[in-house]
């Protein structure tokens, strides 16, 4: 149905008994009023504004301004031709607000402190987390204490690796180590930080293959360094194993040059993997 709407015509107008009834309005190509059938919920049908629109030279693209009476005919029209209008100058404007919205959010994400991030994850995961008294335990002992009072945006990976190399090499705390990394603030659209298990979930989604556990990564990633002929005492030192009681007395070196050399093996093996021997050609080899 086309008609030039009007504030007393939508008003007015009966949900239909079933489907959904579409009025374009005459007076703005492309907008529109949809109402749905009534509702218990909604007596008088839900009724809300669409709008369909083509930047120049591109494909039509449609988006939903919002509900009738809450937005009101009026500001339906008006939002719609400005659409229209900058959609003329090859502009989408919703894209474009929604780019500007998220550039924002990350830029206020990113003004926050360690401790302002952490703290607010863990009240998301206090009593969801059977291992919150852990997590809280990292935060307070070791991240807050050395990072804090830093701004994310501040932060830098130097940052990161000296936090890491002094629970590991100064204090001897491997496991610690391993498990504080874990919990180092990757931010849900710059609001809580992810957890592992929603990463995996995630990789699940995109790559279609679920069933599989993050431990295969690492236990992968051992078996790769073997295999390369990566030293024991090197593939061990990678994947953070602790190393007998005698070695971290008497040994306190830290080895990050060979451990370094060693992911690149295995990053430049992978390449060559994943990309079915195309890049062989790039690649550098190097002695064991």
């Amino acid at each position: 149905m086309k008609i030039k709407l009007t504030d007393r015509f939508i008003r007015t107008r009966k949900p239909p008994a079933k489907g959904r009834l579409i009025i374009t309005d005459t007076a703005l190509p492309g907008l529109s009023l949809r109402i749905n059938p009534a509702s218990s919920k909604n007596p008088d049908g839900l009724r809300y504004w669409l709008l369909r629109y083509r930047p120049r030279h591109q494909e039509q693209r449609s988006t939903v301004l919002g509900p009738y009476p809450a937005l009101s005919l009026a500001y339906a029209r008006q939002r719609a031709g400005d659409i229209v209008n900058v959609a003329k100058k090859g502009i989408d404007l919703i894209a474009e607000e929604k780019r500007q919205a998220e550039d924002r959010q990350k830029a206020e994400a990113m003004a926050r402190t360690i401790s302002e991030v952490g703290n607010d994850y863990l009240a998301h995961i206090r009593g969801r987390l059977k291992s919150y008294q852990n997590i809280s335990s990292r935060f307070r002992n070791h991240i807050f204490p050395a990072l804090g009072n830093r701004l994310i945006g501040e932060v830098r990976r130097v940052d990161i690796v000296e936090l890491l190399d002094k629970l590991q090499h100064r204090h001897g705390l491997c496991h610690m180590t391993n498990r504080v990394r874990e919990s180092l603030i990757c931010p849900i659209e710059g609001k809580r930080p992810m957890t592992v298990h929603q990463i995996k979930a995630r990789l699940d989604r995109e790559t279609g293959i679920e069933d599989w556990r993050l431990h295969d990564l690492r236990r992968t990633l051992r078996s790769g360094l073997a295999e390369l002929g990566v030293s024991y005492e090197i593939a061990e030192r990678v994947i953070g194993h602790s190393m007998p009681q005698l070695e971290r007395t008497y040994n306190v070196f830290a080895y990050r040059e060979e451990k370094r050399n060693a992911l690149e093996r295995w990053a430049r093996h992978l390449t060559v993997i994943v990309t079915d021997g195309r890049a062989a050609r790039n690649v550098v080899p190097l002695r064991a």
